[in-house]
């Protein structure tokens, strides 16, 4: 979930067109290095699910992250950016080393929260909540876990796509680490990258 304030014109008016529509737009972000306004080549594809207009035409909303896309040509610049696209998936695979893995997350997670991170700790009992919903429909989505009982929920029960995509969005700060993570498809690369960026991380808070 991405809280956004539109306040650009070219932005408002891409904004109005999807509130008409699908609710749908990209986030994508610009490439390092290039005076020009290039998004880099994978963006990240949102659904608007709350949109507030306020008095002086701007707008605060909540996006919802759906896919990863893979933009093409772009088909028009004016009054904003309009790209062919490409929904990205990664190749389905076995991975023997899907629960060692997971678990040196989940214990990386551990340490940053430990070291005061910012990011709410219930989002990641949400995902455990969610997770575990599957297995045993009678627990309550408010279920009161602990943040122990989370994480190891987390490395248990969690889906690897979407434990790498929740603990990138919210616990990496160096934006060129999240475009990365956005943009390798092999699951075992993104569990080992994301273990690499999260240890880089926790040596930065030391």
């Amino acid at each position: 979930m991405l809280p956004l304030y539109i306040f650009e014109p070219r932005y408002r008016r891409m904004l109005v067109r999807s509130l008409k529509g699908d609710r749908l737009f990209a986030v994508a972000m610009k490439r390092t290095g290039c005076s020009r306004e290039l998004p880099c080549r994978v963006a990240g594809l949102g659904m608007v699910r709350v949109a507030v207009r306020n008095d002086d035409g701007t707008y605060h909303l909540v996006l919802q992250g759906l896919s990863r896309i893979e933009l093409g040509k772009a088909v028009s610049y004016r009054p904003f950016r309009r790209h062919k696209f490409e929904i990205m998936t990664s190749p389905s695979r076995e991975l023997p080393e899907r629960d060692d893995l997971m678990q040196q997350i989940v214990q990386l997670v551990k340490v940053r929260l430990e070291q005061g991170s910012e990011v709410s700790v219930e989002i990641l009992k949400e995902l455990a909540t969610d997770a575990s919903i599957a297995e045993a429909p009678e627990e309550s989505a408010h279920s009161n876990l602990s943040v122990e009982d989370a994480l190891i929920k987390m490395a248990k029960d969690a889906d690897p796509e979407q434990l790498i995509d929740l603990v990138s969005c919210t616990l990496l700060t160096v934006p060129a680490e999240r475009q990365t993570m956005l943009e390798v498809l092999d699951i075992e690369a993104r569990l080992n990258s994301l273990i690499g960026f999260l240890s880089g991380e926790v040596a930065r808070n030391a």
